[in-house]
This record gives structure tokens, sequence and C-alpha cells, in this order.
């Protein structure tokens, strides 16, 4: 070891942290059964209902002492778990803090949402059925269709 203060040790490369993107997000309306606690109760256990969030991700997640979030415009949704390689359910409560057409992106547990990633996904809600909405059907023009 040198005593010379010129001549520092590198740094050691900082790990990559950074979410690869998200392929995909199927939004669905679930029931929800809270676990059952033997000596206190969830705070979980007023809900019967969540919106869920199936998203495919590109990569991996890094491993970390820190858990994936969703946010659905600036609201964290949390529970990211696994459920395919590449597939992560978040499960919403609090439906009426999801705003229709707000970005979605990726994220993790105590940093704000990325304000300068790109989403080409927003949120829908799903429809009462619990399913993903259709696209309205379109309106008739009155004609007739053309024999061939």
């Amino acid at each position: 070891m040198t005593t010379d203060s010129t001549n520092k040790e590198p740094a050691a490369p900082r790990p990559d942290w950074r979410i690869q993107g998200i392929i995909d997000i199927r939004i669905a309306r679930v029931p929800y059964e809270p676990p059952k606690l033997r000596y206190f109760k969830s705070f979980l256990a007023k809900y019967r209902e969540a919106i869920q969030f199936l998203v495919e991700i590109r990569g991996e997640l890094p491993g970390r002492a820190r858990v994936p979030v969703l946010f659905v415009g600036s609201t964290p949704v949390y529970g990211g778990e696994f459920v395919e390689d590449n597939v992560v359910r978040f499960l919403a409560f609090e439906m009426d803090a999801l705003r229709r057409g707000a970005p979605m992106t990726l994220g993790w547990d105590g940093d704000a949402p990325a304000e300068d990633v790109e989403s080409k996904h927003h949120y829908v809600p799903p429809g009462k059925d619990g399913k993903y909405p259709r696209k309205k059907p379109r309106k008739s023009t009155g004609k007739k269709p053309r024999k061939k």
C-alpha cells in the first residue's frame, strides 16, 4: 500500500439497476382473498377485489434489496410477484387512485417514477366484467354491404 494520494485505486464498477423495459401489460379486475393470518389482521383484509397487472418484461429484473414497482402515472402499484420467467404480477387495491390514460412504467420502491422514460403503455380500466375493455364497434353508415 502506498501513501501517495495521487495514486488512487480505481472505483469498482457500479451495478446496473435499470429495468430493460415493458413488452406488454394485461389488465384485469380480479377477486382477492386476503391472507389469513394467525395473530393479527392484515391491512388488506378489507379488500375483496383488485386490479391485476401482468407485466411482461424484457430480460430479467436485477436482484436487489428493493422491490420492483409499477407506476401508473405517479401512483405506485406494489406486489411484484413473478408468475413466469419474465412476467411480473402487480395488484392495485386503491382503484380510484388509478387515472385513465396515465403512462405505466417500471421502477424501484423508494424511487420517483422516471420522468425521462417514454411509455407506450397507458392505463385503461378493465370493464365491469373484469376483462380488458373491447374496442367500440364501428357505427353503421346506413349503407347496405356491396355484393361481390
